[in-house]
Parts: C-alpha cells; sequence; structure tokens
C-alpha cells in the first residue's frame, strides 16, 4: 500500500503526524467494528474488509515514518479547440400575436349570459319554468386555534435504575430521566430498539420505556454506572485486575463506565474506543479485545 492510499484509507490529509494517524485507526476501527453490524451479514463482510484495510493503512504509515505524499504530477493546459461562428438561419420567425386580456373577458361574460338565457326562458320540455336559485353568501371561515402542548415533567431520577452519579442516567433509567438530565434528542430512530440521537454520534437506546445501552463517542452523554455490589468491586480493585468469569461489577470497579454498551445483539461493553468485553445472560465475562492494551485482565 502506498503513502497515498494509506492516507486516503485513514481520511486525513497527506503528511499528517502520528498522533492524527493514530487517533483516525482508533476511530475508524471503532466505526466499522464487524460486531456493530452483526445484524447484516453482507455489511458486516464489508466492514471486515474496511477494517483490515484501515489496519494495514496504519501500519504503513507506521512503518515509513508518517512521510508526506508526492506532489501530484503538473498537468498541462489544452486550449479548447476553436468553433466556428454559426451562419443565421434563412428562416424568418414571425412572433406571436398576443391576446388581450378585455377580449377573454368579453367572450366569458357573453358565453354566461346566454347559457343563464337559455335556461330561464326554454324552461323545462314540458313547459314548466325553470326555478334559479338565488346565490348563497357563505358564513365566516373558522379557524381553529392550535393548542400550546403540556410541558412534560420530568420524574425523580434514581427511582429504579443501577447506582449512578447525581446529575447523570444510566442502565435502567426512564425517558422522563433522560431528557432531564440529558434535554431533548435532536431525532428518535425506531428500528430494533427505540434511538435517541444527541448529535456528534452520541446515542441512546430504550427498550419497554428504559435505556438499555448507548453509544458515545464525544464525551457529550451525562452516563455513569457503578457497580451494585461495593464489596465485590473493592475486592477486584484490591487485587488488580479481572478475568474471564468476572462479573460486570468486577469490569467496572477497574475500567470505569463504558463509553458504548450494546444490548441489542449480545451484551457487549466498549473502552478506549476498540477495547470490549463481552458478557452472558448471568453478566460475567466470556470473551474480550484489549485493542490498545487498555483492558486490565489477569490469568
Amino acid at each position: 500500500m502506498t503513502v497515498g492510499e494509506a492516507y486516503r484509507v485513514l481520511e486525513l490529509e497527506p503528511g499528517a503526524g502520528a498522533e492524527a494517524v493514530r487517533d483516525a485507526r482508533k476511530l475508524l476501527a471503532k466505526v466499522w467494528h464487524p460486531d456493530r453490524h452483526a445484524s447484516d451479514p453482507a455489511l458486516q463482510a464489508v466492514a471486515e474488509k474496511k477494517l483490515a484495510a484501515i489496519n494495514a493503512a496504519f501500519e504503513a504509515l507506521r512503518d515509513a515514518g508518517y512521510p508526506p505524499m508526492p506532489p501530484p504530477p503538473k498537468v498541462e493546459r489544452v486550449a479548447p479547440p476553436k468553433v466556428e461562428p454559426v451562419a443565421p438561419s434563412p428562416i424568418e420567425f414571425v412572433t406571436r400575436r398576443r391576446v388581450r386580456p378585455w377580449v377573454i373577458v368579453v367572450v366569458a361574460v357573453a358565453a354566461g349570459a346566454g347559457a343563464y338565457l337559455a335556461i330561464t326562458q326554454l324552461g323545462r320540455q314540458d313547459g314548466s319554468p325553470v326555478a334559479v336559485r338565488e346565490p348563497t353568501v357563505p358564513g365566516p371561515v373558522i379557524v381553529p386555534q392550535p393548542q400550546p402542548a403540556p410541558t412534560p415533567q420530568p420524574a425523580p431520577l434514581g427511582t429504579h435504575a443501577r447506582p449512578h452519579a447525581k446529575g447523570t442516567f444510566t442502565l435502567g433509567s426512564t425517558r422522563d430521566e433522560v431528557r432531564a438530565v440529558q434535554g431533548a434528542p435532536v431525532d428518535i430512530i425506531n428500528v430494533i430498539t427505540e434511538r435517541w440521537d444527541y448529535g456528534g454520534g452520541a446515542f441512546v437506546e430504550f427498550h419497554d420505556g428504559v435505556v438499555v445501552g448507548w453509544d458515545e463517542i464525544d464525551h457529550q452523554l451525562h452516563i455513569s454506572l457503578e457497580p451494585l455490589d461495593a464489596a465485590v468491586a473493592d475486592a477486584a480493585v484490591k487485587r488488580g485486575h479481572w478475568r474471564i468469569g468476572s462479573t460486570k461489577d468486577e469490569v467496572l470497579a477497574l475500567q470505569g463506565t463504558p463509553h458504548t454498551i450494546w444490548t441489542v445483539q449480545h451484551d457487549k461493553w466498549f473502552f478506549n474506543f476498540g477495547s470490549t468485553v463481552d458478557f452472558d445472560a448471568d453478566d460475567r465475562v466470556t470473551a474480550y479485545d484489549s485493542f490498545d492494551g487498555s483492558l486490565k485482565v489477569g490469568k
């Protein structure tokens, strides 16, 4: 893969430095991670190829020392061909005469008067006169005035959701709780689950009216998630690591609140834009991928 192709794959300007290349790789790897498209096999196959190209581009630029792209070759301008002027046409066009508006009005009035006389003078076929209805004057048009929508009252926070910090929402929070903390979304999408879009790649997912997941890239969401069992969390902190079979409380105690939680296909948490942890139905770790080495996994 050439330097130019590598920069284009990572969607960067030529000559971008090491930090920009690393950030671009993390963001694109998160967007094109195959697990994000598990519900669509065709799209998942495309994502696998995209992720392979992203990693190859990153390695190519890293091994080459992040060099700038060579300047594009100079293109000589070619003068456009000379166009001969077109000879004037011998055909003479005659302009169409315009019909004056008053002529149309006179013809219409005459036609209406003739029809009225024919109806009133001739009558029906049996000789009886035709009754002519007097024109009715329409009454005033009443336009209904729109009524203002009632202002929703936020529900008290923390009545049924998992433990979380004050001024945040978490798993199990209701729509009213999220709106009270985060404000109104810019869009609401209903596909598999109900998703509230807060812009910039930030989403909140609901199922049966409560939060089941979120996706945050630019730290716009006011979210927090704390362990249910403080004793288990303290033991994990003293131990300094978690492993396959550990609980969510142990992972939370050592990794903090995940920036992305998926629950549509399976329970998966994301940390540091690439590292993932998978859980089973009993909330225990079944698999993980320490993409950037930030996961505190022990044996």
